[in-house]
């Protein structure tokens, strides 16, 4: 089966060599509750291959330049931790 309501979030650590380095989902909390969650719609859904596509859009709080250089992180269906990336921006 494959994942249903899965996480994918963008965190506010800036590495993801460690977990205490990716640390926590990222949002301003001066601006905005946090969304990254299956309420806030930061999930995804995948086939029995794994196989995933899609998008959604979501304020955090930052604006995209706060954003980049952050951890995002794809969770599996258990919570636990499939990928993490660092976001960079366009080349």
């Amino acid at each position: 089966a494959g994942c249903v309501g899965c996480g994918i979030h963008i965190h506010a650590g800036t590495s993801c060599d460690t977990h205490e380095q990716v640390k926590g989902h990222g949002w301003n909390a001066d601006v905005v509750d946090d969304l990254w969650t299956k309420a806030g719609g930061a999930v995804y859904e995948s086939d029995e291959w794994g196989n995933a596509m899609g998008e959604f859009n979501m304020y955090n709080g930052f604006s995209f330049g706060k954003n980049l250089g952050h951890a995002v992180v794809v969770h599996g269906q258990s919570g636990m931790r499939l990928s993490c990336g660092v976001l960079q921006g366009f080349v």
